[in-house]
């Protein structure tokens, strides 16, 4: 899968530097929806591999999920991605689903699959334990170990993390339960270690705090994020290299969170903020904000906002294409942002780099797909890769 990566990337690196489209590897889009029948859908994207195809998007197959999805996250996210891993809850239990990424031929999609049986999280808890879960944000670390699992849960918050490991079989962690700020949740994917970072709220506002898995012992910064008191944290996610905690409306970039950490500069953005769309790439600058109205971009940490009027459930950005992916629900679901044009062109008119989609359906040509209920949005990137001519 690494040698793909690289594959593409320099298949994107040529077509940067020619300005024409190299035959290459197709992208899919996973597509998480709840309702009656939750599920996930995986969607072709062609552009990259066929330059005569009539529809841009192509739907595939579909996945069941045990109970509507509330969030996920990927194994290794800026690399090889080989699981995708989804929380989801239903009036009886809560599930953890662990997807196959890797190895997905979309002329015959059989890998795209479920890699072990649904997880009931019910099934970790001692005999006679009580623990309810109320997911929030789930995130995995790099060798798909832990997850963390954030949960709201009316007059107090909870922090569980589960070892996927552990001898004798899954094994939930011991709860970690305080005024932590359930969607300020970010799970380093480093290569030697896993540190867990989230806001706890204190009577000065929101402290920086976090955990090195596996260990739960608390390490409490003296970091409290400005104006958080009346201002609290809604994600937190780190872009370029740097952590970011967004609030309504702005985002400060954080300097050494394991060290002294301190604000290095807040950067204001669209109102109502709600969350980042994550960039998958360490190296990435641009940052996106998500509102339910509104899409704000910057071209840096501390780049100018620009902003349009928007709709879209949740978004992803697969940097080797240069492409943001969004969801939405209805007969033209999908959303693209051109963010290698954004980035490179500062005269590029922001709208003009908007486009909507529908998925095509090859049953019947002539009734596209129509997405309700819609949750999530990633991808992969097939295998095998085409023939290159």
């Amino acid at each position: 899968m690494k040698k793909l990566l690289i594959l593409v990337a320099l298949l994107f690196s040529l077509s940067a530097c020619t300005g024409t489209k190299e035959i290459g590897v197709p992208r899919l889009i996973i597509i998480g929806s709840g309702g009656d029948e939750p599920k996930l859908s995986l969607v072709q994207d062609v552009f990259f591999s066929d330059s005569a195809a009539t529809s841009r998007f192509q739907f595939l197959k579909t996945l069941a999920l045990p109970a509507p999805p509330l969030s996920y996250d990927v194994v290794d996210r800026t690399l090889e991605r080989p699981t995708l891993v989804i929380v989801s809850q239903n009036d009886t239990d809560t599930f953890l689903s662990f997807v196959n990424l890797s190895g997905i031929n979309p002329e015959s999609p059989a890998e795209f699959k479920l890699k072990s049986a649904n997880l009931a999280l019910s099934s970790l808890l001692a005999k006679g334990e009580t623990r309810p879960f109320a997911p929030v944000k789930l995130q995995v670390s790099k060798n798909g170990r832990y997850i963390a699992l954030s949960s709201e849960l009316g007059t107090t918050n909870a922090l569980d993390i589960i070892d996927l490991e552990a001898s004798g079989g899954p094994k939930l962690l011991s709860r970690f339960s305080d005024r932590i700020l359930p969607g300020s949740l970010y799970l380093e994917q480093a290569e030697s270690s896993s540190r867990l970072f989230f806001f706890i709220e204190q009577a000065s506002g929101s402290v920086l705090s976090y955990f090195s898995l596996p260990s739960l012992s608390l390490n409490s910064t003296s970091f409290t994020l400005p104006n958080s008191r009346s201002d609290a944290p809604l994600d937190l996610q780190s872009i370029s290299g740097q952590l970011l905690a967004l609030q309504a409306k702005s985002f400060t970039s954080i300097v050494s969170p394991t060290g002294t950490p301190s604000a290095d500069i807040t950067t204001a953005t669209v109102t109502d903020a709600l969350r980042f769309i994550p960039t998958n790439s360490a190296d990435l600058a641009t940052v996106l904000v998500l509102t339910a109205d509104e899409l704000g971009a910057h071209r840096s940490l501390t780049g100018t906002l620009e902003s349009t009027s928007f709709t879209a459930k949740d978004g992803s950005i697969e940097p080797l294409g240069g492409f943001a992916y969004f969801i939405t629900d209805g007969s033209s679901p999908l959303k693209l942002f051109d963010v290698q044009t954004f980035q490179n062109n500062l005269d590029a008119d922001l709208n003009r780099l908007i486009q909507s989609y529908s998925i095509s359906n090859p049953a019947d040509e002539t009734a596209p797909i129509t997405v309700t209920d819609s949750v999530f949005i990633t991808w992969a990137i097939s295998e095998p890769p085409l023939i290159l001519p």
